[in-house]
């Protein structure tokens, strides 16, 4: 058996001969194909010294209770329920683990959420890396390590996208303190660029709009022009920095814009930074609030949300950040009120010198 590998070493045996050894032990040995087309839940109750790996991808693996599985069990992209009893490792990778029974050797789940019943028994190590931990009172014999948890998930989301959820909540916390940094970067660098694009936003917005939508299509096109040469994979990263610094410059003077407003619909008048973090607490509650809904309804409410932010947010601060050559200038000069004549200023002469 694979137990007396490290946990890690587990992993990546899994990956990398799992599925092609239980291939080659198929073909060696044709005869047992007959005895494979047998009661399948025979196979549960053999206890011998035979090495014997369960493998699955995309599909489940159930352990009834009651039942013995001799070996290894070996899950990509399926949910595992073990309610009996387990001999060897038990590898999950993308799926998700309900262990209510008792597994002899190390169990080790990569990108997966594992939900751990009150009297079920690891006498191994327990190992996640990437994924969630639900120990409802599991007696683990060996050490307890979780590397990087994602801690939330999305409830009621199957494998494999049981960790989906996750993944997708850590990335947008991680985007939005970034983003949040970015506030005052240019709250205290390029404020009136700021302005000038909270300024422009009510007047150029649809033409924002269609040049964003501009841009965002001949991204893909410079960027597979850029690929095809070897001098331009660097300069690709380069311009991904550079775009996503004047998007997000764009999307501060939106921002600003959008909190000025909501601040004086209060009677208040606030300065630019707690302008932008007004609507900027809204933004993040409207991208936050689809975790909280769960499921695959919070899934299909996260894609909506993150749709329209990207049309009504993303985009048009690009087009803004193109009309405006990046807040450097206003697009057209403000119209006169009506009625009102255009009055030339005429120059004025340096006075002369009076003859002494």
């Amino acid at each position: 058996m694979i137990r007396r590998l490290p946990a890690l070493a587990v992993l990546a045996l899994a990956l990398m001969v799992a599925v092609p050894s239980r291939m080659s032990l198929r073909a060696a040995d044709p005869g047992d194909d007959d005895a494979d087309r047998s009661d399948h839940s025979d196979h549960w109750n053999r206890w011998d010294d035979s090495d014997d790996q369960e493998v699955s991808v995309l599909s489940d693996l159930d352990v009834p209770a009651g039942k013995v599985h001799e070996g290894d069990v070996v899950c990509i992209g399926g949910n595992v329920t073990i309610a009996g009893e387990v001999t060897g490792d038990i590898v999950v990778i993308g799926g998700s683990v309900d262990l209510s029974g008792s597994a002899h050797g190390d169990v080790v789940g990569v990108g997966s959420a594992f939900t751990l019943a009150k009297g079920a028994a690891i006498d191994g190590q327990l190992v996640t890396v990437l994924g969630a931990l639900d120990n409802r009172g599991a007696s683990i014999g060996g050490q307890k390590i979780n590397i990087l948890p994602f801690g939330l998930m999305m409830p009621g989301v199957r494998a494999p996208f049981a960790v989906l959820g996750a993944i997708l909540f850590w990335a947008t916390v991680v985007g939005l303190a970034l983003f949040f940094v970015a506030i005052f970067l240019f709250a205290a660098l390029v404020p009136h660029r700021v302005r000038i694009l909270s300024e422009e936003t009510p007047v150029s917005i649809l033409w924002a709009l269609i040049v964003g939508l501009g841009v965002y299509a001949a991204i893909p096109i410079v960027e597979f022009l850029l690929v095809c040469t070897v001098i331009g994979i660097p300069i690709v990263f380069f311009l991904h920095l550079v775009f996503l610094v004047l998007k997000w410059l764009g999307m501060v003077g939106i921002l600003h814009f959008l909190g000025s407003r909501l601040g004086r619909l209060f009677g208040r008048d606030f300065s630019l930074v707690g302008s932008v973090l007004l609507a900027f607490v809204l933004v993040a509650a409207v991208k936050l609030l689809p975790f909280l809904v769960g499921g695959l309804t919070g899934l299909v409410v996260l894609l909506a949300v993150k749709l329209f932010l990207w049309l009504f947010l993303e985009v048009p601060a690009v087009g803004l950040i193109f009309l405006t050559r990046a807040g450097g200038r206003p697009r057209k000069l403000e119209p006169l009120p009506p009625g009102m004549p255009a009055v030339a200023v005429p120059p004025v002469a340096p006075p002369t010198a009076s003859p002494s």
